[in-house]
Order: C-alpha cells, then structure tokens, then sequence
C-alpha cells in the first residue's frame, strides 16, 4: 500500500545538490518507498543528456537546457492527468547567473500546477564526495556525468549550492546516512506539506 493516499494532492520535490553527492540514490529510494504509481523521478541528467549543442556555444546551449527543461514541466508537473503524482526532479543549480533562475522555474510550474514545492538540499563532506564522484558505480549508465574530482573540488569551492531564500526546505547531511533513511526523512517532509498525517 502507498505511504500516502491515492487521492492526496501531488507534489514536486526539488532535490538539489553537488555533483556525485547521493542525489539520485536517494530519490529512487524515495519513489520505491512512494510507490510507482504514486511517484515519478526525473534525473537531471534526462534532461541534460538530450542536448547536442555544445556547452561551449554559450546562450545557444542555455537555451536549448530551457526548452528540454519547460517540455518536461509541461508534459509532468502541468498536466493534468498528472496532478496526483509526486514528481521528484534531481538538480545540481549554484548560486551565480544561470542557477537561481533555473530553480526558479521548478517552483513556479509547482505553483501554476497548484503542487506543493518541497526543495531538499543534499550535501555531504567533501573528502566524501570526491570518493563517490570517482566510484565505478557512478561510471555506469552511459550518463555525460561529471567524473573529475578536481572539477568538483573546484566547483565547491568557487559556487556555493543554491537554496531557496524564501521557500521551506529540508536540508540532510548525507555523508554518513544511508540512502533508505534520508529518502525516508524527505518522505516525512512529504506527508507534512500535503497536510497528511502518518
């Protein structure tokens, strides 16, 4: 049986974090415990991996991020037939002049759907993050993922991870909690921003 009644408000959950933290772990223990008709997860990587433009192209690049990005708002969060699931997006946005606004728009196709938004910051110690961006396990897929611990240490020191300002969020410190358990700590954030008990 779902954790959570079939007829209850849908939701998105807004998982963002560092590259190689635990993000996508994470959020499949999340919809197991959710329950696939319940639950659907988007890895940012769907969303990256589509684009044949070159990073190096600049705006070009941005903007076709933005269009695979609003399709997938569209065609998840906005539509109707989709309104009592809880769709989980996995990100990795920085404070600087993209991040913000990308973020932005997950919170605003959650408000236009009428969802509520529950952004979830994961992060960890560094020393333990550059081990799990260097696992074989993260290697596998096929997935453009960032493998170079000196990128991410560069990265963590120079871009600090966005959070929403102004927006209730749940932060969890991943570096020794097992996935099962912090899935289990965001499916509780869940029940209590759709205004269900246990």
């Amino acid at each position: 049986m779902d954790p959570l009644k079939h007829e209850a408000p849908g939701c998105l959950v807004y998982i963002n974090g560092y590259p190689g933290v635990g993000k996508l772990t994470i959020a499949t223990h999340l919809c197991t415990l959710l329950g696939s008709s319940r639950a659907l997860l988007i890895d940012n990587h769907q969303l990256i991996d589509p684009v044949t433009i070159p990073r190096s192209a600049g705006e070009a690049y941005y903007a076709e991020r933005r269009r695979i990005r609003q399709a997938a708002l569209e065609n998840y969060v906005l539509a109707p037939q989709m309104q009592n699931k809880i769709i989980v997006f996995t990100d990795s946005q920085v404070v600087g002049p993209v991040g913000p606004g990308v973020a932005a728009e997950f919170e605003a196709a959650a408000r236009q759907s009428g969802r509520a938004f529950l952004p979830v910051y994961i992060t960890c110690l560094e020393e333990e993050n550059w081990r799990r961006l260097g696992s074989e396990e993260r290697g596998k897929g096929g997935k453009g993922k960032l493998m170079d611990v000196d990128i991410l240490k560069g990265i963590i020191r120079d871009m600090e991870l966005f959070r929403f300002a102004d927006v209730p969020g749940l932060s969890i410190d991943a570096t020794t909690r097992k996935p099962e358990d912090a899935a289990g700590e965001i499916l509780l954030a869940i029940k209590d921003i759709v205004g269900l008990g246990e």
